[in-house]
């Protein structure tokens, strides 16, 4: 060791003090309570490392910090720096922090560490080690910025430490770059802890935490999810689009966060400032040539620059964390966090990207690769590629049901093009009637009907003549049945798409019009040949309106069964993912399960599958009946407002388009929503526009609105007339095989007949519901009538034990669920305010509300939430708005403040738990 070096640590009181303190926290922390809980967790479960490693302006010390002062533990802190490479600085340092939280810890070498020998640092580390053995309190040691350290020996030091450190110590390296250390053992032996960068961003509710109550801002949900998607949870770019908004007026907001996605000069300069400018020059020239890609791989890398060394490049950034994310399970695929490609486009050479894009668009149409094509010639006014490319490419995007990707592409081809590609029309026509614009559909269909059949392939005659077809099918036109039919007439003779296509539509004819015996043989014959190439969109579509009547029908455990397979068996393609089309699958899924009474899973697929519908605007048209099962799940929770809301907006935007068979499905549901909770005014309003009396002929097709007639018949207490329309109604039923719609008829009849005073006359309407019900698991149908059907169902225990038991079991289980949180809003309402002025609650939180508000106090993000109750992660922020609304705040912290204030925490805990007991 040289002089110089020697004079500069004669003593611990020339250390730069400063670099024992921990970082000051800003003014206003987000809590990130998830994550503290995480590291807590992970820390008295005796956890001897955590490995904090995200890129830049991530919140790592922040975070860290934060936890440390929610701990009971000591701790000690180090921040390092260049200098600190030198190992005689770095081991005086290390000690020194260490004598922090002890003085005796290595007192015996603190001399000689002044000057260790290579053979003596083992000595050295024994000694400290075994002082730290000794200690009776548990310390937690904090490196941070341990990217700045480049020295072999120093990370043999803290390997060393790390492999033989004692239970009362715990280490925490805070740093950017992923080091060079063997973290096997103690992974190995679960005794590591990793926060990475898809760990460290924000997520949704701690982005809005953040610029709503840190920053001050004055947004909406949907500005606060635009800046969070664009930042994808980076803390410092929240930071940077927040400054960049902040003076903006309210009209001008939307603008800014738009010029702020693109790019801003803040922005741009931080990147070259904190991560770019110091990296080799041969780092550089990868990031530029990769960085206008949505995704690259190792392979596209090297055959278009000619080279075999990507790998080596990928495995240099992704350990350096420059802001790239794999983005596939086979390791083959990547790309960059879109501010930082953004950036990377600045300081990229022109001509030469110009060139790579070029090589690129070849090499991804040889691969079949038509949408990474596209994106790279996307804006560079190559119209003419940009159709042909769309055109050999776009068959396969419908096929597989990637139409949110379909409309993007269309969006894309100027309106004057489109007359000289008639092999466009079928998608056009297509996405139209998916997104409810029937009338623009028709002006288009009568234009396309013109053309000569040498203007237009087979395929676009018939996709003509299927899309008048369903035109005429949800509208309900006069005689649709007829000019569906006759459109079939050489069914055999088309395509698979336009042949299932037709056959669905035929299959929707019939049941408007009654005849389910008839659909459901028109379903089955669409099935039977599969002597054509599969089309996935085709068979999904298929599938739901098989598995509806199949659950009509009664069949419900041959639905689930069938509804699994299907999803089985396009499980995994030749890319490892299922086409996006089988999400329409757990439409019906959602519903079988419902029927059988779980909840939690019936929402998650249901969810799961309005959100395929959602993203090309296809929530009425494919979605409709998932938005109806969506509302009985709220309206079986007890969650009345919600599921009123739901079905009722459902109502609106299916009479909107004019889709006739959705909005009176939703208007029944609506209807028998009302009945339910007393408010019969509206339900003898709907009544009276479709013209029903008691002594009516049923209408074919209007069996489901003639049932929800019959209950507010009930509810007038006119037993009489409701007998009369329900007789009527079982005869329909038993002639249409519908015992799915049968049961209900017969639980009703029954509840009639107990109005009546036909004592045996009920319980036999009730006994053969059962008879239908307890082998399908038809549960939900019983619990829908509570107590109405309590004392009968407890006679016919003998029928269906098991069965029975259950049903008696969950009808007073959901009716204590009832009385408590009747009594939770009467209790809540009449709770004094400890504070005058923040008012009372006065609206009670509902069981779900309850369950989401119990796990954001344990600090849950929304998709832990999600995964706890098997809901979505859009189903937990509309549950959170809730409690915001209901507790007039607007964070999570606030929440949790103001549910203490209410006192409603525990006893909401309470009230769910004894609901579940």
């Amino acid at each position: 060791m040289d002089k110089s070096a020697e004079d500069k640590f004669t003593g611990f009181e020339q250390f730069l003090i400063t670099k024992f303190f921990l970082p000051p926290l800003p003014k206003s922390v987000v809590p990130r309570w998830h994550l503290i809980k995480q590291l807590n967790d992970r820390l008295y479960s005796d956890s001897r490392l955590t490995l904090v490693a995200a890129p830049a302006g991530y919140g790592k010390t922040t975070l860290v910090t934060n936890w440390l002062f929610s701990t009971d533990r000591r701790y000690t802190w180090l921040t390092l720096e260049s200098d600190d490479n030198d190992l005689v600085r770095f081991l005086s340092y290390f000690l020194a922090a260490l004598q922090k939280i002890d003085k005796s810890i290595g007192s015996e070498i603190q001399n000689l560490i002044r000057d260790p020998f290579p053979s003596s640092v083992e000595s050295l580390l024994n000694t400290i080690i075994n002082d730290l053995s000794i200690q009776l309190k548990p310390i937690i040691f904090v490196l941070e910025d341990y990217h700045l350290i480049n020295s072999e020996p120093i990370h043999k030091v803290v390997q060393y430490v790390m492999d033989h450190q004692p239970p009362s110590m715990h280490l925490v390296i805070i740093t950017r770059v992923l080091p060079t250390l063997s973290l096997v053992r103690l992974r190995s032996y679960n005794k590591l802890t990793e926060l990475k960068v898809e760990d460290m961003g924000f997520n949704y509710d701690e982005a809005m935490d953040f610029l709503i109550n840190t920053e001050k801002l004055k947004l909406n949900n949907q500005q606060i999810e635009k800046i969070h998607n664009v930042t994808e949870g980076w803390i410092t770019g929240l930071q940077l689009a927040s400054e960049s908004i902040r003076d903006l007026d309210e009209d001008n907001i939307e603008e800014g966060i738009q010029k702020f996605g693109v790019g801003n000069f803040q922005t741009m300069e931080y990147f070259n400032d904190q991560v770019y400018e110091n990296l080799p020059p041969s780092i550089k020239e990868f990031l530029c040539q990769t960085s206008g890609f949505d995704r690259f791989s190792p392979e596209l890398y090297d055959k278009i620059m000619d080279r075999d060394d990507s790998i080596l490049f990928l495995e240099i950034i992704t350990n350096e964390n420059l802001f790239i994310f794999n983005i596939d399970r086979a390791n083959k695929w990547y790309r960059y966090h879109p501010l930082f490609a953004l950036f990377l486009q600045t300081v990229v050479d022109t001509k030469q990207w110009t060139d790579i894009k070029q090589k690129a668009v070849k090499w991804f149409e040889q691969n079949d690769m038509v949408a990474d094509a596209l994106n790279c010639i996307s804006g560079g006014h190559n119209t003419a590629e940009i159709v042909r490319l769309i055109e050999s490419g776009i068959n396969d995007v419908f096929r597989t049901g990637k139409l949110d990707m379909l409309q993007t592409w269309l969006n894309q081809i100027p309106q004057n093009i489109l007359p000289a590609r008639p092999t466009l029309n079928p998608y056009i026509n297509w996405m139209m009637f998916f997104s409810g614009k029937f009338e623009e559909l028709i002006s288009s269909l009568q234009i396309n009907n013109s053309s000569t059949k040498s203007e237009l392939i087979e395929f676009s005659l018939d996709n003509v003549q299927m899309l008048k077809a369903w035109v005429s099918v949800v509208n309900n036109k006069n005689k649709s049945l007829q000019f569906v039919r006759q459109s079939q007439k050489n069914i055999d003779k088309l395509d698979p798409f336009n042949r299932i296509g037709t056959l669905i539509a035929l299959s929707y004819a019939e049941r408007q019009a009654g005849e389910l015996i008839a659909s459901f043989n028109t379903l089955q014959k669409a099935f039977s040949n599969n002597d054509y190439p599969p089309h996935p969109f085709a068979e999904f579509s298929l599938l739901s309106e098989y598995l509806a009547v199949q659950n009509e029908k009664g069949q419900r455990m041959a639905a689930l069964d069938t509804c699994q397979k299907f999803i089985l068996r396009y499980k995994t393609t030749k890319d490892g993912d299922s086409p996006p089309c089988v999400d329409l699958a757990y439409l019906s899924l959602g519903r079988l399960y419902y029927e059988s009474n779980k909840l939690n899973k019936a929402e998650k697929y249901t969810i799961r599958g309005l959100n395929y519908c959602k993203g090309f605007s296809a929530g009425t048209v494919l979605g409709w009946r998932g938005i109806v099962t969506l509302s009985l799940i709220y309206e079986a929770r007890g969650e009345i407002d919600m599921a009123l809301k739901t079905i009722h907006e459902a109502r609106l935007e299916a009479k909107g388009i004019n889709f006739f068979y959705a909005m009176e499905m939703a208007a029944a549901t609506e209807s028998e929503f009302l009945i339910r909770c007393g408010n019969i005014k509206p339900v003898l309003n709907w009544a009276k526009e479709r013209g029903f009396t008691p002594n009516d002929r049923l209408k074919p097709g209007y069996e489901i609105q003639y049932l929800t007639y019959a209950r507010l018949l009930l509810a007038q207490d006119m037993a009489k007339d409701a007998h009369g329309i329900l007789f009527k109604l079982e005869q329909k039923m038993r002639g249409s095989e519908a015992y799915g719609t049968l049961i209900k008829v017969c639980i009703l009849q029954s509840i009639t007949e107990a109005k009546l005073n036909h004592k045996e006359e009920a319980l036999g309407c009730l006994k053969e519901a059962l008879h239908m019900a307890a082998s399908e698991q038809y549960q939900r149908v019983f619990l829908n009538e509570g107590k109405k059907i309590l004392d009968l169902l407890a006679q016919l225990t003998k029928i269906a034990p098991a069965f029975v038991n259950i049903l008696l079991n969950n009808i007073k289980l959901e009716d204590v669920r009832r009385i408590s949180t009747d009594a939770q809003q009467t209790a809540i309402t009449s709770i004094p305010s400890a504070n005058h002025r923040s008012g009372n609650l006065t609206e009670a939180l509902s069981p779900r509300e309850q369950e989401v508000l119990k796990l954001i106090t344990e600090g849950l993000t929304n998709k832990a939430i999600g995964e706890k109750l098997f809901i979505c992660v859009g189903t937990v922020k509309w549950h959170i708005n809730r409690i915001f609304s209901k507790l007039a705040v607007r964070s999570r912290t606030q929440a949790i403040a103001r549910a203490r204030q209410l006192d409603i925490l525990e006893k909401g805990a309470v009230l769910f738990e004894e609901s579940q007991a």
